[in-house]
């Protein structure tokens, strides 16, 4: 990690602890939501059984994201939980380019290079954010990867 990016990390993480954790920006739907406390956790388009990310303060912590086609090839795959992810970072203010921290299952360990090249290509010009990789036996729908992550808000880092 650049000294550059390192800082970035260590402000974002030092702001949320030190400034009471800012205040939630825009939630889902686009409007403010001014009636919560600066340290209430905001969900970031919700489901019926969980929400696709949470929003604390200049943080967002996603759920994992899975492809949308688990019977495609494991290129297919990567591509299309990197852009679910991407979606959801996106509507929390935040974005590839404000990864801090990404964990990635996958559940055959044959797979891993194929994922290297397609996740350094299109995570890999915002520079790569630490990560843990680590091969599970089985993910929801038969899927062969699952990605979640950590990142910060657009324009709220010290």
């Amino acid at each position: 990690m650049s000294a550059g990016r390192r800082s970035l990390v260590t402000s974002a993480l030092l702001g949320v602890m030190l400034a009471g954790c800012g205040t939630p920006g825009d939630t889902a739907s686009g409007s403010p939501s001014s009636s919560a406390p600066a340290d209430a956790r905001e969900l970031v388009r919700p489901g019926d059984a969980y929400a696709d990310a949470s929003r604390f303060g200049s943080l967002v912590f996603t759920a994992g994201h899975l492809p949308s086609d688990s019977s495609a090839p494991i290129e297919e795959q990567v591509e299309s939980s990197l852009d679910n992810l991407e979606i959801t970072l996106e509507s929390a203010g935040a974005g590839l380019d404000t990864l801090l921290k990404v964990n990635i299952y996958l559940t055959d360990w044959d797979n891993w290079e194929a994922f290297n090249t397609i996740y350094v290509d299109r995570i890999g010009e915002h520079g790569l954010p630490p990560r843990a990789t680590v091969q599970i036996a089985g993910l929801g729908f038969d899927s062969l990867i699952e990605i979640e992550a950590t990142a910060y808000v657009r324009g709220t880092a010290p």
